[in-house]
């Protein structure tokens, strides 16, 4: 046998391999993943039409900008005043029952505080000071056609209230330190300083009044009460009390800063809060650049319906 039958016959005895390829369908998991290649492949067929939209939507809404007025923020930092300040603290606790007995309320430091607070922002000093300063069409200007935000109603009392109190007045206390912030926001910048340290003004003289009002009352009712009494002791305690509701009624009427002391009144700001130019010009940009994006997508559904034709 020769080597060529040797070969041929030892090709044929060894078995053969057969390779099988198997077509795996994709999982859930390859489907999930975000192919990103298209979406650059748009945007750099596209970027120039991109740039030029976002600049000039951009542009267009700085300008804008620049058409609405201008809002400044004025701020006055004040502090609630503890009546334990006012040299009455140690008096009051001494002779806190028999006034408990008697009817008389003394209060404290943490409910006048509070009541103080709610007076800042309450409806009867916000209405007073409204009224006084004549600012209901200055508030709700009457505009073409009608009054701004109203239609073709008057403005009324309530509708100045709730456009002060919810967009021009902010009233918040620092919980750590108790100090109060009163900010004004209002397109003339002396204009909101002069309305944030008056009211400030009228709130002492609101609670001063309301205060020493109450000490006159007290003070009648006291002496009514120890014209009555036979013993000693209680006529003495009575005594202290009045003692206290006359110093309460001096302080009332003799501090200007009754319930708030100012520790930074409110000056003219140099910047304004408002608009914001710079959320203006991200805006615009980001804005144009959907413009842009839309504009390039039509263009290419549209030459694609012309191919297939």
């Amino acid at each position: 046998m020769s080597a060529i039958d040797e070969t041929t016959l030892e090709r044929r005895s060894k078995p053969r391999l057969f390779v099988h390829a198997t077509l795996v369908p994709p999982t859930e998991a390859d489907k999930d993943v975000l192919d990103l290649k298209p979406l650059g492949l748009f945007l750099r067929r596209h970027k120039f039409l991109l740039i030029f939209s976002a600049l000039l939507t951009a542009t267009l809404f700085v300008v804008l900008s620049y058409q609405i007025p201008r809002t400044y923020r004025a701020e006055i930092l004040i502090q609630p005043v503890d009546p334990s300040a006012n040299g009455l603290s140690g008096m009051a606790s001494g002779i806190g029952g028999v006034a408990g007995l008697l009817g008389v309320q003394l209060g404290s430091a943490n409910s006048s505080t509070a009541a103080a607070l709610a007076v800042l922002q309450s409806r009867q000093l916000v209405d007073q000071f409204i009224q006084e300063r004549n600012l209901l069409n200055v508030l709700l200007p009457r505009q073409s056609g009608g009054w701004s935000s109203l239609g073709d109603e008057p403005p009324t009392l309530e509708d100045a209230f709730q456009k002060f109190s919810k967009q021009i007045l902010t009233v918040t206390q620092d919980k750590r330190t108790g100090l109060v912030t009163v900010a004004i926001e209002w397109r003339d910048r002396q204009v909101a300083a002069d309305w944030a340290n008056e009211l400030v003004a009228r709130a002492n003289q609101y609670i001063a009044g309301q205060a020493a009002n109450e000490a006159d009352r007290n003070v009648a009712f006291l002496n009514a009460e120890v014209s009555k009494s036979a013993e000693v002791g209680l006529r003495q305690a009575i005594y202290s009390l009045i003692e206290s509701e006359i110093k309460k009624r001096m302080l009332a009427r003799t501090r200007a800063d009754y319930a708030f002391r100012v520790l930074d009144a409110a000056a003219a700001p140099k910047k304004s809060v408002k608009p914001h130019r710079v959320f203006f010009l991200l805006g615009g940009a980001v804005l144009g650049a959907a413009l842009g994006a839309l504009i390039g997508m039509y263009a290419e559904r549209r030459t694609a319906r012309k191919l297939a034709r």
